[in-house]
């Protein structure tokens, strides 16, 4: 028995018209786990794989297909 199947979803970091995208990714449960990791991300000001820092950025996550998903400020 397989426990339930991994998605991958991406953390694009957008300030202003500049996108910085996430090649990577990381795998979640579902799109609800990946918002609750952005939004601790973006709370303590550290990005998904290193600092981010400033205010102004959000957070962009995607699906595997490019779908944007959410949108999360970044304190």
């Amino acid at each position: 028995m397989h426990g339930p199947k991994l998605k991958r979803f991406f953390f694009h970091v957008r300030k202003g018209k500049e996108l910085v995208r996430d090649r990577e990714g990381a795998l979640f449960n579902d799109v609800g786990d990946a918002i609750t990791e952005a939004l601790i991300c973006a709370k303590t000001g550290r990005g998904h794989k290193g600092n981010v820092g400033s205010t102004g950025k959000a957070f962009e996550i995607t699906d595997e297909t490019g779908k944007l998903l959410a949108t999360v400020p970044i304190a």
